[in-house]
């Protein structure tokens, strides 16, 4: 079992690394959208999260392109920067199982890493 985030947020990586760390579940970060989908395709993710500010990621192709890599694709949830709604409602659209804004991923990610790959130990 591993985690995915797309990111290239160095702030963003280290908060969700030091959560993953936690759950000692391992973490692989990517700032690609092809190096993504293709890892959750090798290995046994059980959640992607994409911070829509990455540079050059659209969500639109990505969300769907990562939850059928495999045949029970991992979940996705997408978050970013609350004032860009049109780019929420994209992730949304594109069938992540979860959109947050920034701020509220943040405050959640606890929360949100319990749900899929259970409590710290």
């Amino acid at each position: 079992m591993s985690l995915v985030l797309v990111s290239g947020d160095l702030a963003t990586i280290a908060r969700v690394e030091g959560e993953a760390l936690r759950r000692h579940v391992p973490l692989w970060t990517t700032t690609n959208a092809e190096q993504a989908a293709a890892h959750c395709a090798d290995q046994s993710v059980v959640l992607v999260m994409i911070d829509l500010a990455t540079p050059s990621i659209d969500v639109a192709a990505l969300a769907p392109k990562i939850m059928s890599e495999t045949a029970r694709g991992p979940a996705v949830v997408a978050f970013g920067p609350h004032v860009h709604d049109a780019l929420l409602a994209a992730a949304a659209a594109a069938g992540c199982d979860e959109v947050f804004s920034r701020g509220q991923f943040f405050a959640r990610i606890g929360e949100i890493l319990t749900r899929y790959v259970g409590a710290a130990k």
